[in-house]
């Protein structure tokens, strides 16, 4: 959407849906990528990364192009690559590196102040994730739903929706669905 008219327009997935076809798993140029259920969106501060919670594929995909005046990613430059995870239907939580790493359904993300990370909401749990090596930790939450306040994976959450680091990147702040709370996080460095 560009905010100053409104304009819509497609840049990358497949619009076509069709029940012959399915969702897809494809990294590539714009009009290549493949996605299936993009449960959230995040953009780095200086407009070059667009990152996507392919929801229903339980990846992290990253989408990178060059920074324009006219156009924040420009389309022609574009390209889809999976960050962490892999179109499975093994459900799971395992931390690791890139296709290694298990995701329920991603949601909500935020990249830090510095963009070296992101920060995902994973159903139960909080990810963080290295953007350069595509690295993955459990900040906190498990493989269960409740509402205990702790450290780690001692803390509990129902159905984690949204998440966004605070400026400083101390926090990330929690939309905790189910629990109907708003939780935070401080960030261990």
């Amino acid at each position: 959407v560009t905010c100053r008219t409104g304009t819509v327009s497609l840049f990358t997935g497949n619009s076509i849906i069709s029940p012959f076809l399915g969702n897809g798993f494809a990294d590539g140029n714009r009009q290549d990528a493949r996605f299936d259920q993009p449960g959230g969106v995040a953009i780095s501060a200086d407009g070059t990364i667009l990152a996507v919670a392919d929801s229903g594929n339980r990846a992290i995909r990253l989408v990178k192009g060059a920074r324009s005046d006219h156009q924040l990613l420009r389309q022609e430059e574009s390209e889809a690559t999976t960050l962490v995870g892999h179109q499975s239907n093994e459900i799971g939580i395992a931390d690791g590196i890139g296709t290694s790493v298990q995701m329920l359904a991603p949601e909500g993300l935020s990249f830090s102040p510095d963009t070296s990370t992101l920060a995902v909401a994973d159903v139960f749990s909080i990810r963080l994730i290295d953007v350069d090596t595509g690295s993955s930790r459990t900040l906190a939450g498990g493989t269960r739903p409740s509402l205990i306040d702790g450290v780690g994976t001692s803390a509990l959450f129902n159905y984690i929706s949204d998440v966004a680091f605070s400026p400083d990147g101390v926090h990330v702040a929690v939309a905790d669905s189910k629990n109907n709370a708003i939780r935070l996080v401080v960030v261990d460095t």
